[in-house]
């Protein structure tokens, strides 16, 4: 809890991400099954109960790394919305668009970061990102997008490991090819939330479920978190603290970074 982050030893800047993420990433199988549609289910299913009090209904979604694309056919249906995608990796996005041809023209393959230009004067009512929120290069650079392009009203939905149980269940098939070499960052949960609470957003909700690791059967723990646009930190530059735990040092530690 008193750790925010682990940076790691080197950061693939978005320009060199996309080439490395493309030797890395591939998809063995192209073909739907019922498995493909068991953790975007749960998000939907999450998040509809979570906001359902309040009446938000998404109109526009935007998905940050949305892989296969099960994720967004899943919301689009769900909620009768339009929705984009953004997926660095060329095999899940070919994926996506044979599993899911209405996708096609939807979804851009390439990294978050470099799409600033591209969504310049789109607003999204709901922001997705499932375990690629630590792929960007830049943390503080993504949320400064995701400001420019989230409604006033909007919610983000994140999904994220706790970093200490990546660690513990990790074989060394990962470590050594591809566990850390993907990834940028590793967040705790209460860094998360004191991140996206610092950048224009406050905490909404959680939820903490288990998914058993394929190779070792431990079920490390993964967090569900939703935030919902703050405007009062974006125009008064209020800063929010709920976790007194974390020091400004852990969101500075990101400004040398960029």
């Amino acid at each position: 809890d008193l750790c925010g982050t682990i940076m790691s030893d080197r950061i693939y800047q978005p320009e060199y991400y996309f080439d490395f993420i493309n030797q890395f990433y591939c998809i063995e199988s192209l073909e739907v099954n019922p498995g493909t549609f068991v953790k975007p289910e749960a998000r939907r299913s999450f998040f509809s109960t979570i906001i359902s009090p309040t009446g938000f209904k998404p109109t526009s979604i935007l998905e940050i790394g949305c892989f296969d694309g099960a994720t967004l056919d899943i919301f689009k249906h769900a909620f009768n919305s339009k929705v984009f995608g953004v997926e660095p990796a060329t095999a899940s996005l070919n994926a996506s668009l044979v599993n899911f041809p209405h996708l096609n023209g939807c979804v851009v393959n390439d990294v978050f970061e470099r799409t600033g230009p591209l969504l310049e004067g789109k607003i999204f009512d709901l922001i997705l990102s499932s375990y690629a929120f630590r792929q960007n290069a830049h943390p503080i650079a993504t949320l400064e997008i995701v400001n420019k392009i989230i409604s006033d009203d909007g919610f983000f939905y994140l999904d994220e490991g706790q970093f200490q149980d990546v660690f513990l269940t990790a074989s060394d098939l990962e470590i050594g090819q591809g566990l850390f070499q993907q990834k940028n960052f590793y967040y705790s949960i209460n860094g998360l939330i004191y991140l996206f609470e610092k950048y224009g957003f406050e905490y909404f909700a959680s939820l903490n479920r288990h998914e058993a690791n394929f190779r070792t059967g431990y079920q490390p723990r993964h967090v569900a978190l939703v935030f919902k646009r703050n405007k009062d930190v974006i125009q008064n530059e209020k800063r929010i603290w709920k976790s007194k735990k974390i020091s400004d040092a852990y969101v500075e530690s990101f400004k040398k970074v960029i």
